[in-house]
């Protein structure tokens, strides 16, 4: 697409971030079921490929997944919030490094001008989404996530009422202190290998800009103050079996119905630097 009808200006790589973070671990160490990927909500049906080359025999590793909520007081795009889901490794194509990496499939973020620049400068699957943040008097937030039902133009989308992420997030019932984290001193790899984009064919609207080749991005310049939290679904379905009534955090079409380990990590005074992606041209075989 024509970056001259895009609706925001280009914000090329690096970029530097600051605000907070909340992690949410969804896999360590895991062994995949055959299948795993083809439940609903792992990936945005706009991107049909990344799809299929995520669901293609021995093409989910596993490893190490989580959600990831952000809240961005800085950044080249302004402020924004976000919500990512890297399910854990996938197999890169043959001959790009490395052979295997995380993934981002599914991402939501506030702002028009990151959609559009982060599927430009690193593939990021980015979509947009309305994000309420509400803190109260027990110290715990309580955040929801609503999907965009309509593009009119940028400027004047209209949400859904009805949220397709929920989530509680509590303070530890014993208050631990924060302690400094920074993801490059990790053994966890934190390179990103994300798949070209399928494009919209309303971009121009939504910002869903499509890319020609894969891109890896290191994404360990990741540092703050780390303490524990817990969490609590805020959405509720009835089993049609049992008629029972049981929470969870996300509608499984918007968002996987996935259920993180009890414990994630609230990081406060986050500073992140995302560098220019690595384009690796492949052949059509090699895809």
């Amino acid at each position: 697409m024509d970056n001259n009808h895009l609706p925001v200006s280009d914000l090329p790589a690096p970029w530097l971030f600051e605000g907070e973070a909340w992690w949410f671990f969804t896999a360590l160490f895991h062994r995949p079921k055959k299948g795993e990927m083809s439940a609903p909500g792992y990936f945005d049906p706009l991107h049909e490929h990344s799809r299929s080359l995520a669901t293609e025999e021995d093409a989910y590793l596993g490893n190490h997944g989580m959600i990831q909520l952000l809240r961005y007081t800085e950044s080249p795009a302004g402020p924004y919030d976000e919500l990512i889901l890297i399910p854990g490794s996938f197999k890169s194509p043959p001959g790009l490094k490395p052979a295997e990496a995380p993934r981002i499939t599914r991402i939501y973020v506030s702002a028009m001008n990151s959609v559009i620049n982060g599927r430009r400068n690193w593939n990021i699957p980015k979509t947009l989404a309305k994000f309420s943040f509400a803190p109260n008097s027990d110290g715990e937030m309580e955040v929801k996530v609503f999907a965009p039902t309509s593009f009119e133009n940028p400027e004047s989308s209209i949400f859904s009422d009805t949220p397709f992420f929920a989530v509680n997030i509590r303070p530890r019932a014993i208050p631990l202190p924060e302690i400094p984290l920074n993801l490059k001193h990790s053994p966890i790899p934190f390179t990103l290998v994300q798949p070209p984009l399928e494009a919209s064919p309303t971009a121009a609207q939504d910002g869903c800009i499509g890319t020609d080749n894969w891109v890896s991005v290191d994404v360990a310049d990741y540092r703050g103050r780390v303490k524990p939290i817990s969490w609590k679904g805020d959405l509720t379905v009835v089993d049609p079996d049992t008629q029972k009534v049981r929470t969870r955090i996300a509608d499984g079409v918007g968002f996987p119905d996935i259920v993180p380990y009890s414990i994630g990590l609230h990081f406060a005074q986050l500073k992140v630097q995302v560098p220019e992606g690595i384009i690796h041209k492949m052949s059509e075989e090699s895809e």
